[in-house]
């Protein structure tokens, strides 16, 4: 058990794990106390006592008190009696039923003790009181227990069997035992159902008997069958089981197993039971009507339902039943409560009320007490009390509250009776929870001390209770009030705006926020209405609350239907409401008082309850307790006075007054029959006393005249309202009341003579009579023969009769069709019969004519706008009164006395016949007139004086039909500007009044929806599901009919504002101003989205129109957003209003243009690009769509794309400079010209321009940006040409193109001038069109003017970048733009030429100076305006162009550098780089002043002292002082460039170095400084753009600092660098600016160096090879092969070689020419030659030797092979390579010989001399590098498989015209630049000329390395071997063989050697295979077309043979 530790003690830390094991203990403890329990039992009677206790004490403990120890059955009784549960539940202990670790008990445990349990102590039972009773029966024969006792004993028994049962339904012996118990209780039900049990186990099978019968089987089958027998149910007799038991069996057996023998059997029972007691054979019963409410409406209800269910025979209660009336016990008051609690009742529960009930056990006994068998319950609502009640008011609450927790905890309290616990049936009821004394208050001291007084505890915990409850009650005060804030301060703008507003409008009387929420707070503080002094403002809202906190069914009926479709149309609908307008409302009068639901209820009940009364006789007792006066007598006996009943005094309930009608027209025949009864009595009496005497008239034959008056007026009231027009009762029933009403007038005339002529026996007046002929008169106007005279007359004789009673007033409040008897209701009814006939006429649907329906209602409803109804004058002068206006006058006083209804629907046939005639203005006013009408009946004492029910229900159709009205009447005022046309200022006032106080009633419910939403009040909800939908449907109702409400307010505001413009100052302000209050207070509530955004369409609109003065965009912003979700900035109209989106369509799109556009202005364009306003744009866009096209877009879009391509026109530019120019377009007439005209195109293409130039790009991206701001720019100059900023917007897009193609690479420049050039026309023609647009049209603002300062600028820039390289002047190029020309002077007839002259590079420079000089003009402080003027200053300086107009002077171009300086921006921060270019330009330009001696050195070291580089370095007076000063300031500005990217400094100090001294120490100089950055440790280029350099100038700075490095390698024999820059420059063609030009002479250079270093001639192999034979070659080659792959060879020509081989790779036949092949060949030459010197002269002898022999071997397989095919079909003849030295001569074709045949003869045999070719050697050198691979043997699998790759085989050329030839260009610069001699000169120069020739080799035709696109800093590998290498003595048989077939050729094929000679070096594919050669087609032959796939066919043959060797 867990306890509380002491705060001031450490707990000990256990970390074992605590179990909690309650449930095992209490399981253990449990069988402990079953197995002492079942021990005590089966010791003998002398333990029992003992035993009993330990039963007891088995069953108080704990298991059964868990939840699982309560079974199924009690479960259902408690799930289904909520009071019962409740207390059941509190009892039980609060135990988990899933429990955690399992123990040895098992989970079966608990049933299984609980199920032992109950058997045996059911046993026991039996067991105990037998042993007590010392056998039932005596030897003597006494009885020693009662036949009662012994039945109560084993119905105990029996109880706890069924418990033990219910747990296991398998003990068959129980069940048979239960059955033995139950014949004690002579229950043959529980018998039949335990033996049926035993035979079935399944409840499927009740009825079937197990075949093979066990012993407890055969007994229950031979007992079951003699029960079924004695209940004579034949059906189970006949399907029992065929196998039955013997009987003797069953006997014998039956004497043997019997359960309890020592229980009396059950004829000794009967025996003894007493004859008197027995049951006779029929008993009259009581028929108990039970009604859940103490009420007379309750009472009521359950006769009702008794009397439906006995006509419906759903109840039976026999002959002769009476009817015992049960109601809940009336709640009583203790005298202890009333004195300790003072005014709160207790729950004290009267007996008297239960012992009256009936339900005693005493009245079963005896004869003469019938029986109670039927109980009808009947639902009805509880009635509170009313004033009247015995309690007071705070009681009151208490009392019913307790009256309702009573009855539902019924059950409970009968079960317990008294204070003591009853343990019945196994269920245990628990006693009245008492109040604790903690509870009331009485705390018990806690030691023996002395304690405080009741009164000092009572006084501190009050104080301490009220202090803690009125902070809590502050806290949430404010909490609630901080919610409410921002609602609060917004209702208060809202409301102080519309008073203004009205104010001036004269509409004053409505009152502040302030009066609005102190009605509030009063109305909901009050209960009765009837004397307070509230507004009927409050009540409405009161009204209004209360029907959303009480929603019902009926309510929810009212809310949707409101007065019903047909209330206000047709005629029948008129008809009804005039009849219903002519009725006489109840007053409201102090006489009448609320009903009492209970006074004099008691005495009704025990009067009815102490008789014997049918059910009809008890209805009638009930009705007539309620309309018969009841007659009060003295002690003597006599009556002395006469209380009227409660249907003249109290006003019934709606629902007390249906019970009445259905009673009365129920029980109407019963009734009839015993007033008939009571009437002939009467009559008999009068007429049973001697003539002369006067009989006896009492009062107690007055009370039954007045009911008899009272029944008749409650028919006649049930007939008016079936025979309504609106009825929807059948004919059958109205005949049938009709005849009712008929027999109760006769009857109550008779009862009425009588009593007028004894009138004088009773102290009465004449109401009686009154009340009767007001009736029968009623009751004749019903009648449709009787004519209206008549009438009139009967009601004037009435009005003379109440004449001489004094005029009484009779008040009938519970009459709907006599409310009202007085002489004002008399003269209404006359007036009403006067007026039907008009009233008929307008309400006949049968009229067409519109105009006299207007006639006939305008002068009634509106009297004030009609002319003076006077007649004209007469006579004598005199104005007499028009008939006409005095029925006039007349109706409408008798419009004015009745309520709204017939009104409105005067008002809407008004309005549906100026429908008919289509006047729009005046149905206009017929609404708002409508809406007056509903507003003045809402806030009129008639509506006030109804019930409160009444009046919410009437309130709830009167807000139906008012938002109905005003749905449709804003839609009339929105499509109609002139709707107003017909309202005049009165008009506008009242309407505007009415209007208003209705908006202040809906404010009402917004105030209480916000106290909901913060959780102030709680949230109203239906009684059920349906309820809770149809009041979240009225509650959106009311939202949308608030918000319609406001914008009618606004419609009527403006029209107001129109109709009085002299009290109004800003108009328009005020207005918006109203709006933006509006749109505040119902946006921070969610309701603009109801009404279907009627508020937010009309706002948009309004906005948009209003020409105000303030700024009401931020307004506008958010319509859009809560229309379409359009965002514009934050803070500016996002406020979440909670506004589902909606499709933005093309129309509404067009329509927020102009506010887009100008919120997109306010805004700078890089912040719109991240702001939410692009994706609006986008949307908005997404909804306009693209422009539709036209001819005349067409056309203009033609004349700018004509206007941009064409050529730059100096003069035009001379002409756009003075502000002349334009296109000749034409004017756009399109449905896109609005858009246009906002300027949204030119934002579209804005937005896309400032998109692409705001991404930080890192490599080349795509420019779809810029396409679209093209597309979007030109749409806009396609409307409009004369628009300046967006020609200046579409030329950045023009540069910003260009930049992107100059940025990334060279490519562009290399290849694609042209296209450069056409961009760059069309940047040139923009800018030049803006500039003349915007001198001749551009504003004087500040903005414009920087604008048209940054245009100037760029514009300069542009012309100047495309003069310079790399664009170089490219733009202004027209001889591709030809034109014709007609003759001039000098040439005569047609020719093409130029369509206008090419700018000079000068005028150029000069127009951008003169643009750069506007563009200071308003921005003087630009560094870059200063910077790009000094360079054109430059430039023009520099020029040497001979026709320069002016020369610029030396100060202007350094003034512009020095501004430049002076205006640079200084730094963010101190991590910040400088801006170095102007200070570099200066620097750089200065040195060139003083190198070409304009500028002293002093002179230029004064100009650097502008940069503070300068400043502090010293210049010496030394002639040659000017390189270091200068190389020093250099250097400072290299330091200052931290992140390295201004490379032209480096490169400038380099030149400075290197220039004037060009020796070797210059050289070092100038590769250190290019080696500190630009070039690293492995020749990678180092060189990035810098952020002012133009793009494009990057790539000329790589090729210049290449081609200059290379230079100095070259001059300092660096092989190794330039190896290594010979690969960078190669794999990255797309650095470089001509990158082919600058690898020809980076090429050249290095082979020159190569050459060089080698010391190899040119042309050695001429020399060497051309006399030598080809078999001494064969043998030496080999050998210097051997020679070169030795490991321990080391030679320098051989590096060299190897060099030039990688770079004949590496060029991949990019340089044309054999200036790599000749390298190669004379260095192989020169090895050969030095290795061949290094030979023995023993192996030169060996040498011939071989010779000889290999020639002669040679001999013989070449004419072995000559007669073969295929030898002949390819034979190829080999010719010498070697090019023809300067005395050969070409060797012409041999011709053939023709025989005598006349047949071509064999020529004679040739002799044979072999030579070296070039070709062989080219090889042969390659052989030396290259390591042939090791050749396989291949498996015959691998043979088949792969075939051998194709041989490439030399065919000769067809002709010896390519002979290599000097060049006959001057390039002797070049020679000597790269310092070389005139041969390797002459090389160079052939180059381009062999590549026009063709004359090129197959091997220079190779494709490059596969490690070309490697990344810089990997180096050039080997390629791989995969060439098909031959071997040297195979490659030779070839040769021999194909110049053998080939000689044999030349006479089979005489026209062979024509186009075959030995001069060709192309070379053919053929197949290594016989088969292929056989399969070669026949028609192929070798021609002069092969020689131009040379190099395809060799790149594919190596490819292939790579492939295979791979493979």
């Amino acid at each position: 058990m867990s306890g509380f530790p002491a705060l001031n003690i450490e707990p000990e830390v256990d970390n074992i794990e605590e179990v909690d094991d309650t449930r095992e203990i209490q399981l253990e403890e449990a069988l402990k106390l079953y197995q002492n329990a079942l021990r005590l039992h089966s010791l003998g009677p002398e333990y029992l006592d003992q035993a009993a206790n330990a039963y007891t004490e088995l069953f108080n403990s704990e298991i059964f008190r868990y939840p699982e120890a309560i079974s199924e059955f009690t479960r259902d009784e408690l799930d289904n009696s909520p009071g019962a549960a409740l207390i059941v539940d509190q009892s039980l202990p609060q135990v988990n039923l899933v429990q955690g670790a399992t123990t040895e008990a098992s989970p079966s445990s608990l049933p299984q003790i609980i199920y032992l349990s109950f058997k045996n102590y059911g046993q026991f039972l039996l067991e105990q009181d037998a042993f007590a009773n010392s056998q039932y029966d005596s030897p003597d024969g006494s009885k020693n227990a009662s036949s009662q006792d012994i039945i109560l004993i084993c119905s105990k028994a029996l109880k706890k069997f069924a418990q033990a049962l219910e747990r296991d339904d398998t003990d068959l012996d129980l069940w048979r035992k239960a059955a033995r118990v139950a014949q004690i209780c002579s229950s043959d039900r529980t018998i039949r159902f335990c033996l049926e049990s035993v035979l079935a186990g399944d409840d499927d099978r009740a009825n079937e008997v197990v075949e093979i019968l066990g012993l407890d089987e055969a007994l229950a089958a031979g007992q079951l069958e003699d029960i079924v027998g004695n209940l004579e149910d034949d059906l189970s007799f006949i399907q029992a089981c065929s196998n039955k038991p013997r009987k003797d069996l069953l006997r014998l057996l039956g004497k043997t197993i019997e359960p309890f023998p020592f229980l009396p059997s059950q004829s000794h029972l009967s025996r003894d039971r007493d004859p008197q007691r027995r049951t006779p054979a029929y008993q009259p019963k009581r028929w108990v009507v039970q009604a859940t409410t103490r009420s007379w409406h309750g009472v009521g209800q359950a006769i009702l339902q008794a009397l439906n269910d006995e006509q419906e025979s759903n109840i039976d209660p026999g002959p002769g039943a009476a009817v015992q009336i049960d109601v809940p016990a009336e709640p009583e008051l203790s005298e202890r409560s009333k004195m300790d609690i003072g005014s709160f009742p207790s729950k004290v529960e009267s007996r008297k009320a239960r012992e009256a009930s009936g339900r005693d056990s005493g009245m079963t006994d005896g004869a003469a007490q019938p029986s109670t068998d039927f109980v009808l319950s009947v639902d009805t609502e509880t009635v509170t009390p009313l004033e009247g009640d015995s309690l007071p008011d705070p009681a009151l609450d208490v009392v019913m509250d307790s009256s309702k927790v009573e009855g539902s905890s019924k059950r409970a309290t009968e079960i317990c009776q008294g204070d003591e616990i009853k343990k019945e049936g196994g269920q245990t009821c628990l006693p009245t929870r008492k109040r604790s004394a903690e509870f009331a208050g009485h705390d018990e001291p806690v030691d023996n001390g002395r304690s405080k007084s009741k009164r000092l505890r009572n006084r501190e915990s009050n104080a301490d209770a009220i202090l803690q409850e009125e902070e809590t009650a502050n806290t949430l005060a404010k909490y609630y009030q901080d919610q409410l804030s921002d609602l609060a301060l917004a209702d208060q703008w809202l409301f102080s705006t519309r008073a203004s507003l009205l104010s001036k409008l004269g509409v004053d009387e409505l009152g502040s926020l302030e009066d609005l929420r102190n009605d509030i707070l009063h109305a909901s503080n009050v209960e009765d209405f009837s004397d307070t002094e509230l507004s009927a403002d409050a009540i409405a809202m009161k009204d209004l609350r209360s029907a959303l906190s009480s929603w019902t069914d009926e309510k929810a009926s009212a809310a949707a239907y409101g007065y019903g479709g047909s209330t206000f149309g047709g005629g029948k609908a008129g008809l009804t409401l005039f009849l219903e307008h002519s009725k006489t409302a109840i007053p409201r009068s102090d006489s009448i008082l609320p009903f009492s639901s209970s006074k004099d209820l008691s005495q009704f009940i025990g009067r009815c309850n102490e008789g014997w009364y049918s059910i009809q006789q008890t209805a009638f007792d009930w009705l007539e307790a309620l309309i018969q006066p009841s007659v009060s007598y003295d002690a003597a006996g006599s009556s002395n006075c006469l209380t009227q009943s409660s249907y003249k005094t109290t006003l019934w309930p709606e629902d007390m007054k249906s019970t009445v009608v259905q009673l009365v027209v129920r029980v109407d025949e019963y009734i009839y029959q015993v007033m008939q009864q009571r009437l002939n009595e009467l009559v008999s009496r009068m007429l049973s006393i001697a003539q002369g005497s006067s009989p006896e008239y009492t009062l107690r034959d007055v009370a039954i005249a007045d009911a008899a008056e009272t029944l008749y007026e409650l028919h006649l009231d049930i007939y008016f309202r079936i025979t309504n027009p609106s009825s929807q009762v059948d004919s059958a029933t109205r005949v049938l009341q009709h005849d009712r009403l008929q027999r109760w007038s006769e009857l109550a005339g008779s009862f009425i003579n009588i009593y007028a002529d004894r009138a004088d026996d009773v102290p009465l007046q004449q109401w009686h009579v009154i009340r009767f002929i007001w009736t029968a008169t009623t009751h004749a106007n019903m009648a449709d023969n009787t004519s209206q005279e008549h009438i009139t007359l009967c009601l004037q004789d009435l009005q003379k009769l109440m004449s001489l009673a004094g005029n009484p007033t009779i008040i009938l409040p519970n009459n709907a069709a006599l409310p009202e008897i007085s002489f004002s209701a008399v003269d209404q009814e006359i007036s009403r019969i006067s007026t039907r006939d008009f009233f008929t006429s307008v309400f006949n649907d049968d009229s067409k004519d519109p105009i006299g329906v207007i006639e006939s209602l305008e002068p009634i409803l509106e009297p004030c706008n009609q002319p003076s109804a006077i007649s004209p004058t007469s006579v004598d002068g005199s104005e007499q009164p028009s008939p006409i206006s005095i029925q006039t006058q007349q109706l409408i006083e008798f419009l004015e006395s009745g309520d709204a209804s017939l009104r409105l629907f005067l008002w809407r046939r008004l309005r549906d016949a100026y429908i008919a005639i289509d006047y729009p203005p005046k149905v206009l006013s017929c609404y708002l007139r409508s809406i007056e009408v509903i507003v003045s009946e809402l806030l009129s004492q008639r509506h006030i004086r109804l019930t409160t029910s009444n009046r919410q229900l009437a309130l709830l159709k009167w807000f139906k039909e008012l938002d109905d009205i005003i749905d449709k009447l804003l839609h009339r005022i929105l499509a109609d500007s002139e709707a107003f046309e017909v309202v005049d200022e009165p008009h506008l006032q009242s309407s505007f009044s009415k209007i208003a106080r209705l908006s202040r009633i809906l404010h009402s419910i917004v105030l209480y929806e916000d106290a909901v939403r913060v959780g102030q009040l709680s949230e109203p909800k239906g009684k059920n599901v349906s309820g809770t939908k149809s009041l979240d449907k009225f509650r959106d109702k009311l939202r949308d009919m608030y918000v319609r409400i406001w914008t009618l307010q606004y419609t009527l505001l403006r029209e107001g504002i129109a109709q009085m413009k002299d009290h109004f100052e800003n108009a328009a302000d005020d207005q918006a101003a109203f709006l933006q209050s509006l749109h505040h207070a119902l946006g921070l509530r969610g309701y603009c989205k109801h009404s279907s955004k009627i508020f937010l369409r009309l706002l948009k609109s309004e906005l948009m129109t209003l020409n105000t003065k303030d700024d009401y965009s931020a307004d506008m912003a958010q319509v859009l957003f809560d229309l379409h979700q359009l965002r514009f900035a934050p803070g500016i109209g996002d406020w979440n209003h909670d506004c589902p989106p909606e499709p933005l369509d093309r129309k509404s799109a067009a329509h927020i243009l102009e506010n887009v556009v100008l919120q997109a202005r306010k805004m700078n364009i890089k912040d719109l690009l991240k702001s939410e306003l692009k994706s609006t744009i986008e949307k908005v866009q997404q909804a306009l769509g693209a422009p539709k096209s036209s001819p005349t877009l067409s056309y203009n879009r033609r004349i700018i794309n004509a206007y941009l391509k064409s050529p730059v026109n100096q003069l035009q530019l001379f002409r756009a400079s003075r502000g002349e120019g334009s296109l000749p377009v034409r004017i756009v007439q399109a449905e896109s010209v609005t858009i246009a005209a906002y300027g949204w195109y030119f934002l579209l293409g804005h937005i896309a321009l400032a998109k692409f130039k705001s991404i930080k790009r890192t490599n080349p991206g795509p420019t779809d940006d810029l396409d679209i701001a093209i597309t979007f720019l030109k749409q806009d100059l396609e409307h409009d040409t004369e628009r300046w900023e967006t020609w200046f917007r579409l030329a950045q897009v023009y540069d910003a193109k260009i930049e992107e193609e100059l940025l990334w690479t060279a490519d562009k420049v290399n290849n694609c001038r042209s296209e450069l050039a056409i961009l760059q026309r069309n940047a040139i023609h923009c800018y030049e069109m803006a500039m003349a647009m915007s001198i001749r049209g551009a504003d004087d603002t500040e903005e414009t003017a920087n604008m048209v300062s940054e245009m100037y600028t760029g514009f300069a820039t542009r012309l100047y970048a495309s003069s310079r390289e790399p664009l170089s002047m490219d733009a202004f190029d027209t001889k591709h733009q030809q034109r014709h020309f007609t003759g001039s002077n000098e040439q005569s007839g047609l020719y093409e030429g130029p369509s206008t002259p090419s700018m000079r590079m000068f005028a150029v420079w000069r127009f951008s100076a003169h643009l750069l000089r506007r563009a200071l003009a308003d921005k003087p402080r630009s560094w870059i305006n200063h910077y790009m003027l000094g360079k054109c200053l430059w430039k023009m300086l520099t020029n040497t162009e001979s026709e320069s107009p002016r020369r610029v002077l030396v100060e202007e171009v350094l003034d512009a550098f020095s501004d430049a300086i002076e205006n640079l921006p200084g730094r963010k921060d101190s991590r910040a780089d400088p801006i170095l270019e102007p200070h570099f330009k200066l620097v750089s330009v200065v040195h060139k002043l003083v190198h070409r001696k304009m500028l002293t050195p002093l002179q230029g070291s004064e100009a650097l002292q502008v940069t503070p580089w300068a400043r502090n370095v010293h210049l010496a007076e030394e002639d040659d002082s000017w390189e270091p000063y200068v190389l020093e300031i250099l250097k400072k500005l290299g330091h200052a460039d931290k992140s390295n990217w201004h490379h032209r400094i480096i490169a400038r100090a380099a030149h400075v170095i290197y220039d004037d001294q060009q020796t070797i120490a210059g050289a070092l100089g100038a590769k250190h400084e290019f080696t500190q950055q630009i070039f690293t440790k492995t020749m990678t280029l180092q060189v990035w753009k810098p952020e002012h350099e133009r793009a494009g100038r990057h790539f000329i700075y790589t090729s210049r600092y290449v081609l200059f490095f290379v230079s100095l390698l070259n001059q300092l024999n660096d092989r190794a660098s330039l190896d290594q820059l010979v690969r960078r420059i190669r794999r990255r063609p797309g650095d470089y600016l001509n990158h082919q030009q600058v690898w020809e002479q980076v090429v050249t250079t290095y082979i020159g160096l190569l050459r060089r270093l080698a010391k190899v001639p040119v042309g050695h192999e001429e020399a060497v090879f051309r006399a030598m034979d080809h078999d001494e070659f064969q043998v030496n080659a080999r050998k210097l092969e051997s020679h070169a792959h030795d490991p321990e060879t080391s030679n320098l020509v051989l590096d060299i070689l190897r060099d030039t081989i990688e770079v004949k790779k590496l060029n991949n036949s990019l340089m044309k020419g054999s200036l790599i092949d000749d390298l190669i060949v004379d260095c192989y030459t020169s090895l050969y030659q030095s290795y061949v010197a290094t030979l023995p002269q023993e192996e030169k002898v060996e040498l011939m030797d071989s010779q000889t022999i290999q020639h002669e071997v040679v001999q013989d397989d070449g004419n072995r092979e000559r007669m073969k095919l295929g030898s002949i079909l390819t034979a190829q003849t080999d010719g010498n390579m070697d090019l023809p030295g300067p005395g050969s001569r070409p060797t012409a074709p041999a011709l053939p010989t023709v025989g005598p045949s006349g047949m071509p003869a064999p020529p004679p045999k040739p002799a044979r001399h072999k030579t070296v070719t070039r070709r062989e050697v080219q090889r042969k050198a390659e052989g030396l590098i290259i390591r042939p691979p090791p050749i396989k043997t291949p498996t015959l699998l691998k043979h088949t498989a792969f075939p051998r790759p194709p041989i490439a085989v030399e065919v000769p050329p067809s002709s010896s015209k390519h002979v290599r030839s000097s060049s006959t260009m001057d390039n002797e610069a070049i020679n000597v630049g790269l310092g070389l001699g005139p041969i390797e000169g002459s090389r160079i120069l052939n180059l381009r000329e062999d590549a026009v020739n063709g004359t090129k080799s197959a091997e220079s035709s190779r494709p490059g390395s596969v490690h070309d696109s490697a990344d810089d800093e990997s180096e050039l590998s080997e390629l791989e071997e995969g060439d098909n290498v031959l071997d040297e003595e195979m490659a030779e048989e070839d040769r021999v063989e194909r110049f053998n077939t080939a000689s044999r050729m030349s006479i089979l094929f005489p026209g062979l050697p024509s186009k075959v000679s030995e001069n060709d070096e192309s070379s053919v594919v053929i197949s290594d295979s016989e088969s292929a050669r056989n399969e070669r087609p026949e028609d192929m032959t070798v021609d002069e077309n092969v020689e131009g796939g040379n190099e395809s066919n060799m790149n594919v043959i190596n490819a292939m043979g790579e492939d295979t060797m791979k493979e």
